[in-house]
């Protein structure tokens, strides 16, 4: 299958003030999308990252993106969608900044450590509504709140996940 262009799959860049009135110039965000390889030799298991442009089910990816600036950024966002035909894999979100990650299960519109929706059961013969988790594969977007970032400095954050 082949991927869109990593260009693409980048939705937002947003970028808070850094203060009243100054606007910043020259922010930058690098997005690749990066294959990832396991093999063993002598009992060592060793990882080996290539950018490709197609993949097949099953297969390993890691999306990274590298923010840098020459001004400072306060309160941005760095918001990343999962490709069609893939999913997040658990636990896998990092950051070399502070920020946690937040998910969204409904293409970006809210986002929170732990999405929830709700669904109907039946319980006892009467159907009711219950809130429940959004399973990691349900996930549609990552977003990294950048709260502050000096000028001259980047963070780097990533995620991986599998092929459908």
């Amino acid at each position: 299958m082949k991927l869109a262009s990593t260009r693409r799959c980048l939705t937002a860049l947003t970028l808070g003030a850094a203060s009243v009135g100054t606007a910043f110039a020259n922010p930058s965000l690098v997005l690749t999308l990066l294959k990832v390889s396991s093999t063993t030799a002598g009992g060592v298991k060793s990882e080996t990252l290539t950018e490709t442009k197609k993949v097949n089910p099953g297969e390993l990816l890691m999306q990274r993106a590298v923010l840098h600036t020459d001004r400072l950024i306060v309160n941005g966002h760095i918001t990343l969608p999962i490709p069609a035909n893939t999913h997040y894999l658990t636990g896998t979100a990092s950051t070399t900044g502070t920020s946690q990650p937040e998910f969204s299960a409904d293409g970006g519109k809210t986002f929170s450590a732990h999405p929830m929706k709700t669904i109907s059961v039946t319980e006892n013969g009467t159907n009711v509504q219950k809130t429940v988790p959004v399973p990691e594969n349900e996930y549609s977007t990552l977003r990294w709140t950048v709260s502050t970032l000096p000028s001259g400095q980047e963070v780097s954050v990533s995620y991986r996940l599998a092929v459908n």
